[in-house]
């Protein structure tokens, strides 16, 4: 797989060292000289200084051979256009980009880019591991539309010891998993849950909230 990453600041480096370990071809585009100097020291990536906006540069880059794009510069617009010129230039069938503005999502999934607030995803994993002890990991999939929260369950949960066709669940939610020690179950209708199980739900944003509180108790 071929990767390109188009950014600036240090966060290219930690996604390059990171794709490089997995075995990926990677080239890096950074628009500061001295940046680009000092990455190509420090990884064995290609690494490119120029501005990836420039269909020249993302040419040298071998766009036209790339798997995957990832932009992210500190401008949604920038990365907005990198992607769509990766897109309608180069086809690139795969483009990512985080957000730094939330409502600029919306616009980025209309014109064809995968994207996802980093700000609505970092609040969200700083509140819930603040308020709940219950909440163990939140891992968002899909650019954030749906995340994957592991609980422990505390004596206290409102949903033990209650066959699980007889617990009314939030609209847009589902268990996945049931650790109860060292056994992994799949549940059911029949499966009763236990203090001390580790549950894996999966859920919509929308729902979490709802989620939460069933599953713990507590108003998040």
């Amino acid at each position: 797989m071929h990767i390109i990453i188009a950014g600036e600041g240090r966060l290219p480096y930690f996604l390059a060292k990171s794709f490089l370990g997995k075995g990926y071809r990677v080239t890096v585009i950074l628009p500061d000289a001295k940046e680009a100097d000092e990455l190509a020291r420090q990884v064995k990536a290609t690494v490119l200084q120029g501005n990836a906006s420039d269909p020249g540069v993302l040419g040298s880059a071998d766009a036209y051979y790339c798997d995957l794009l990832i932009a992210v510069t500190a401008r949604d617009e920038d990365n907005l256009v990198i992607s769509q010129l990766a897109n309608l230039e180069f086809g690139v069938s795969k483009t990512l980009a985080p957000v730094n503005d939330p409502d600029n999502t919306e616009v980025f999934h209309k014109l064809g880019v995968k994207a996802f607030s980093t700000t609505e995803m970092i609040s969200q994993l700083i509140e819930q591991s603040v308020q709940l002890d219950e909440i163990i990991n939140v891992l968002p999939t899909e650019e954030g539309r749906v995340l994957i929260t592991e609980f422990v369950l505390h004596e206290h949960s409102p949903i033990l010891g209650i066959p699980l066709r007889q617990i009314k669940r939030p609209e847009q939610s589902l268990l996945i998993s049931i650790i109860r020690k060292d056994e992994v179950l799949i549940p059911d209708g029949n499966s009763v849950l236990q203090a001390g199980d580790k549950i894996m739900v999966l859920t919509t944003p929308q729902s979490h909230t709802s989620v939460i509180h069933q599953i713990t108790g507590v108003k998040s």
